[in-house]
C-alpha cells in the first residue's frame, strides 16, 4: 500500500473511503504509531472517535503481549504474517477471537515505512465451531454406546441405495466396519436373512411413498460370526433436493424380545392343550359318573318295583307266610 498524493481532495477521499470501507483496517508507521484506520477499526476495537490517530499502538493497546511486538517488528523487516483465528483482549477486558493479516507499506522507491493491519472478528463463528464440535463428540460418543447402531439410509431419485452415516456400534453389532458400510450399501443388504429381505425392501418403499416412519423387524446375520440376530430398524425420513430421500434412525437387537415371545407362545400352547387335555378327562369322568347314576336310578327303581310286588301278593296270600330257620345247634326259630 502506497500514501496517497498530499492533496486536499485525495485528503477528502481518504477520509470518506476510511468512514465506509467495511473492512477493519489500520496503519501504523514505523514507530508503531497510528495513522489512519478505518471506522470499522475504531469501532471493532472499542475506540469510540479519532483522537487515537497519531498515537502507538502499544498506548492504545497496554495489554499488548509480547508476541504482538515480535510480529509488527517481523513485518517492519518486510515479513507478512496472518492468523485465521487468535484470541485477544479488547481494552475492555473483553475476549475476542480474530483473523488478521499485518504486512508492510513502502514509500515509492521502496522504503519501508510502516504497516498495514487489517482483521475480522470471527468470535462468533469461533463460538458456533466450539459448540459444534463438542456437539459432535457428544453425538460420538452418545454413538459408541448406544447398544446398536445409529445410521443414515439414502435412496436416490435413481433408485440407488446408500448408508451416508454408520455408527461405531457397527463393528460390535454386526462385525463390519462403518467404512466399509458407507462405502457399499450391498454389504449390509446381503446380511439380512434371505426371507426377510422382501419385506425389508416392501417397508422401505411403503416409507419413502408415504413419508412415514420406516419400522422393521427381521433377521440378520453377523459377517464374521454367522450367528442370527433379530433386529428392530426405526427411521424417520425426510425428503432432500433432487427426489432424494434420507431416513435416520436406529438398528437395535430384538433377539432376547423374540426369544422371551416364542416361549411365551410356547407355554401358552402347552397351557391351551394341559387344558382341553384336562377338560377332555373332566367330561369323561362326568360322563362315567353320569352312567353311573342313571344306573344305580333304574336298579332302585327295579328294586322298588320288586318289592311292591311282593308286599301285594303278600297280601292277597289266605294263609300265613313265614320263614323258617334251623340253626347250628339244631334249634328252631320261626319268622
Amino acid at each position: 500500500m502506497y500514501l496517497p498524493v498530499q492533496s486536499e481532495n485525495s485528503s477528502h477521499l481518504l477520509q470518506v473511503l476510511l468512514k465506509h470501507l467495511p473492512v477493519a483496517v489500520a496503519m501504523f508507521d514505523t514507530q508503531m504509531c497510528l495513522m489512519a484506520a478505518s471506522h470499522k477499526w475504531l469501532s471493532d476495537y472499542g475506540l469510540n472517535s479519532e483522537c487515537w490517530i497519531g498515537r502507538c499502538y502499544y498506548e492504545i493497546f497496554p495489554q499488548s503481549s509480547g508476541r504482538w511486538k515480535m510480529i509488527h517488528q517481523r513485518c517492519l523487516t518486510g515479513a507478512v504474517a496472518s492468523c485465521e483465528a487468535d484470541k485477544i483482549t479488547g481494552i475492555d477486558g473483553e475476549i475476542e477471537w480474530i483473523k488478521w493479516e499485518c504486512r508492510p507499506w513502502n514509500e515509492d522507491n521502496g522504503e519501508i515505512k510502516g504497516i498495514i493491519f487489517s482483521s475480522e472478528k470471527v468470535t462468533e463463528q469461533i463460538l458456533c465451531s466450539e459448540a459444534l464440535t463438542a456437539s459432535e463428540r457428544r453425538f460420538r460418543k452418545l454413538a459408541a454406546t448406544v447398544p446398536g447402531v445409529i445410521y443414515q439410509f439414502r435412496l436416490d431419485a435413481t433408485g440407488k441405495m446408500s448408508f451416508p452415516y454408520v455408527s461405531p456400534g457397527c463393528r460390535r453389532f454386526l462385525e463390519i466396519e462403518p467404512q466399509k458400510v458407507e462405502q457399499d450399501f450391498s454389504v449390509v443388504f446381503n446380511l439380512i436373512h434371505p426371507d426377510d429381505r422382501d419385506s425389508y425392501l416392501e417397508s422401505m418403499r411403503l416409507s419413502a411413498d408415504t413419508l412415514l416412519p420406516w419400522v422393521w423387524e427381521g433377521r440378520v446375520f453377523t459377517r464374521l460370526a454367522g450367528k442370527c440376530k433379530w433386529v428392530r430398524c426405526v427411521l424417520r425420513p425426510e425428503r432432500q433436493t433432487g427426489c432424494d430421500i434420507l431416513w435416520g434412525g436406529l438398528m437395535i437387537d430384538i433377539s432376547d424380545k423374540i426369544q422371551i415371545e416364542e416361549k411365551l407362545r410356547q407355554y401358552q400352547q402347552d397351557l391351551e392343550s394341559k387344558v382341553q387335555s384336562r377338560t377332555a378327562e373332566l367330561e369323561a369322568a362326568n360322563q362315567k359318573l353320569q352312567a353311573h347314576i342313571t344306573e344305580r336310578q333304574q336298579v332302585e327303581e327295579s328294586l322298588h318295583k320288586t318289592e311292591a310286588r311282593l308286599e301285594k301278593m303278600a297280601a292277597n296270600v289266605p294263609e300265613k307266610i313265614y320263614q323258617y330257620t334251623l340253626r347250628q345247634d339244631r334249634s328252631n326259630y320261626i319268622n
